[in-house]
Parts: C-alpha cells; structure tokens; sequence
C-alpha cells in the first residue's frame, strides 16, 4: 500500500536550539496518538502506525494547512 499524502503548511526550518515543528496523528485502527516530527530535511512528516507499520506522508509546501492534529486509519 502507498503511502498517504497530505501537503501541509510551508515553514522555514528553525535555528538552532529550537525545536522541531511536529504534528500530533491519532491512528484510529490502532486507537494510538503519536507525536511526528518534521524530518531533517525540512520536506515531510512520516508518521508509522504502532499497530501495522504503515505510514503516512504530510508533505510540507504552499497552500497547506494550519492544522496540526490529524486522524489516520490504516483500513
């Protein structure tokens, strides 16, 4: 199964000794709330569900979301 994408908004990455922009994803099969944090390279949020290990993609760019909490089900 592919990934899920989801563009969301467009940040600039901070310095350093601040944190990461992270994204709160309830995976809602598995009834589980993860914390996922931006990847390094500033790109995407990969969140992995506890239960089945698929995951989802929220790519970052322009015209995205302001929101941060999402639901995911793997069904």
């Amino acid at each position: 199964m592919e990934p899920r994408a989801l563009n969301v908004d467009q940040r600039v990455s901070p310095g350093p000794g601040v944190p990461r922009p992270w994204l709160g994803v309830h995976f809602v099969c598995a009834n589980k709330y993860v914390r996922v944090y931006r990847d390094a390279d500033g790109a995407k949020y990969t969140a992995r569900c506890p239960a089945c290990g698929r995951c989802a993609v929220f790519r970052v760019g322009p015209g995205g979301t302001e929101s941060r909490q999402f639901e995911v089900s793997c069904r």
